[in-house]
């Protein structure tokens, strides 16, 4: 359900009046579109279609978010516990937020049996938080809520430093970006483990004998049909629009199947335009104050990712 479902929307009018459409647009950033059965449900079953695996045994509200395994040698007997009031306190507030923190679950329940992996508590985490990565890489899902809500937290026993936690979500992006770009397919599992342990540095042992996840490792994960560079480049050109920040592109012409405005045959986006334009347009605006340096550097970095 959407925020502005429970106000009366003849109340609204005369802030609609006062307030321009992008207000709005920021209360509806701020507070998302509410955490509801249905969500979840979705969130939760598309999770495993990216994963290829089972749903959970049980899927159930309780007092933290995360997954009880039971037994490790199936998949078919874990739980999966949310709380919504948690997720809202991190700041997970909408589907894209929901769908990294259930990714990032699924991730946990994908390790079980890989004993040759040898992760320590620390490390499992990252991985999970990687694979997060990945998959908004991989399907266009915006990472700001679910970096947001990791940056600031504390090392703990069981849990890396958000900063860490942050750059592992960037770099399995960048991973899931790159690999796309260059195959024109998505990654498997055991190619997404190789490349997070070469980043980290991490050696493995030989592979036990049950990996219980075996036939899946090997599976690439669902990818997007269409190039994540476009769907990058749209969303990246709506905050600009919504910055009222005037290029030399806009989403309309994104959405034209005319090439010679962009070419969407290749790996398209900003590809007919050079990207220092669009750069050097980003920080005159903020050199005259009608863009914060807060939104400059959140502009640059989906920029980045076009």
């Amino acid at each position: 359900m959407d925020f502005f479902d429970n106000l009366n929307i003849d109340a609204l009018q005369p802030l609609q009046d006062i307030f321009p459409d992008s207000w709005f647009d920021d209360v509806r950033q701020l507070y998302g579109e509410g955490l509801s059965d249905e969500m979840i449900s979705q969130s939760v079953e598309e999770t495993c279609d990216f994963f290829h695996i089972e749903e959970p045994a049980i899927v159930s509200e309780g007092w933290t978010t995360g997954i009880y395994p039971n037994n490790d040698f199936t998949l078919q007997d874990d739980v999966l516990i949310f709380n919504r009031e948690q997720l809202l306190d991190m700041g997970i507030s909408g589907k894209d937020g929901l769908d990294l923190v259930m990714t990032h679950e699924g991730t946990h329940r994908v390790l079980q049996g890989m004993g040759h992996l040898e992760f320590d508590a620390h490390q499992e985490e990252l991985c999970c938080d990687y694979m997060a990565g990945v998959r908004a890489g991989l399907n266009g899902i915006d990472v700001s809520q679910m970096e947001n809500s990791l940056m600031y937290t504390p090392e703990s026993e069981t849990h890396p430093a958000g900063v860490e936690r942050v750059e592992s979500i960037e770099a399995g992006v960048r991973f899931a970006q790159q690999y796309y770009a260059e195959y024109n397919m998505a990654p498997t599992f055991d190619e997404c483990l190789d490349n997070f342990s070469e980043i980290n540095d991490i050696e493995h042992n030989s592979p036990i004998m049950y990996q219980p996840n075996n036939s899946n490792i090997n599976v690439a994960f669902k990818g997007n049909s269409e190039n994540i560079y476009d769907q990058n480049t749209i969303k990246f050109l709506e905050e600009c629009q919504r910055h009222n920040i005037d290029l030399p592109i806009s989403v309309d012409h994104c959405n034209l199947k005319n090439e010679s405005v962009v070419d969407r045959s290749i790996s398209g986006g900003l590809k007919a335009i050079d990207k220092s334009i669009i750069s050097d347009t980003l920080e005159k605006y903020n050199e005259d104050g009608k863009l914060s340096d807060k939104d400059y550097k959140y502009l640059l970095k989906m920029l980045n990712r076009c």
